[in-house]
C-alpha cells in the first residue's frame, strides 16, 4: 500500500493515543476526518459517460441519462460519486426511464471539501426540487440510509432501492471509531459534536429502531466488505414489507455494474409500481 494511504491510517490509530490524556484535541482532529471524504473517486475506465450534467441550486452537480419518462434519482455514499451508477443508469434510460445522479458536495464534481452524512440528504432533496415531479430514489451505501431519512421527513418517493446500506450512522460511526481507538470521553464528544452539526440525533437514524413504512426492494452482496450483510439480513427482520434480495460475489461496489441487478432494479422500477406503470401507457 502506497505510504500517501498509510498515513492518514496511522494518524487515525495515533488519535486512541493522543485523546486519553488530551480527549479535546483527539475529538477535533477526529470531527476534521470524519467530515473530510478525502480523494475523490475517479471514474473506471469504460464507465459510460452521462447524456448530459446539470446543476442543483446550490451547484451540484447531476449526471442525467435519458431523455423521457419517469424520473429516478440516484445518491452515491460516502466518498462516492455519482458516475458509480452509470452502467446501471444507462441500462434504465433504456428502458423508458430518466436517471439522474446527484453528487453531494465535497464529493464528485461538485464543489466543497468538507461534507457530513447529512450532505447526502441535502442533496438528493435538491435533485428532487430539480426535477420538480415524483421520482423513484436509488440509494448506494450511506446513501442508501438518508434516502430512508428522506422519506421518514416526507420525500415522496414512487418506488426505493436500497443497495448495500447500513442500517443506522451509528453503525457506521462504530467502524469508523475501531480504527481511532478513541478513550470514553473523546468518543462521547465527538458523537455529540457531529449530532448538532447534523442537526439530528444518531438514534433518530438508526433504521433497525424506527423501521421504514412501504415497500423497497434492497439488495446487498454477501461478501461486501465495506457494509457487512448482515445489517440487510437485521432490515429484514424488521421491515416485512421490503424485498430483499442477496447477491454473491459482487461486493460494495462492483453490484452496481452488475447487468443482473440492473435488470432486478428495472423489473422493480418498471412493472412494480402503478405511478411508474402509468407514465409507459
Amino acid at each position: 500500500m502506497p505510504q500517501k494511504q498509510m498515513l492518514p491510517r496511522a494518524m487515525m490509530r495515533g488519535l486512541g493515543w493522543v485523546s486519553q490524556p488530551l480527549p479535546g484535541l483527539g475529538t477535533q482532529v477526529a470531527f476534521h476526518f470524519m467530515t473530510t471524504p478525502g480523494r475523490r473517486r475517479p471514474a473506471l475506465p469504460g464507465t459510460p459517460v452521462a447524456e448530459r450534467r446539470l446543476r442543483t441550486a446550490r451547484g451540484l452537480v447531476v449526471h442525467a441519462w435519458g431523455q423521457a419518462g419517469p424520473m429516478v434519482i440516484c445518491i452515491h455514499g460516502w466518498q462516492g460519486a455519482g458516475h458509480q451508477f452509470a452502467h446501471l443508469a444507462r441500462y434504465l434510460a433504456a428502458q423508458g426511464l430518466r436517471v439522474w445522479a446527484v453528487d453531494a458536495a465535497a464529493h464528485g464534481e461538485s464543489p466543497g471539501k468538507r461534507a457530513t452524512p447529512v450532505d447526502l440528504l441535502y442533496a438528493l432533496r435538491e435533485a428532487s426540487a430539480l426535477a420538480g415531479e415524483p421520482a423513484a430514489v436509488i440509494g448506494h451505501s450511506l446513501g442508501a440510509a438518508m434516502a430512508m431519512v428522506a422519506c421518514r421527513e416526507g420525500a415522496p418517493f414512487t418506488r426505493r432501492v436500497l443497495v448495500a446500506g447500513p442500517t443506522s450512522f451509528t453503525e457506521v460511526f462504530n467502524r469508523f471509531d475501531r480504527h481511532m481507538g478513541l478513550s470514553p470521553r473523546a468518543r462521547e464528544a465527538l458523537f455529540g459534536r457531529i449530532e448538532a452539526q447534523v442537526g439530528r440525533t444518531m438514534e433518530s437514524m438508526n433504521l433497525l429502531h424506527h423501521p421504514p413504512q412501504g415497500t423497497a426492494l434492497v439488495i446487498h452482496d454477501e461478501n461486501d466488505t465495506e457494509v457487512p450483510v448482515q445489517s440487510t439480513r437485521s432490515l429484514a427482520a424488521v421491515w416485512p414489507q421490503a424485498e430483499v434480495w442477496i447477491t454473491q460475489g459482487l461486493g460494495h461496489v462492483r453490484v452496481l455494474r452488475s447487468e443482473v441487478v440492473a435488470q432486478r432494479v428495472a423489473e422493480y422500477l418498471v412493472n412494480g409500481s402503478s405511478v411508474l406503470e402509468a407514465a409507459f401507457d
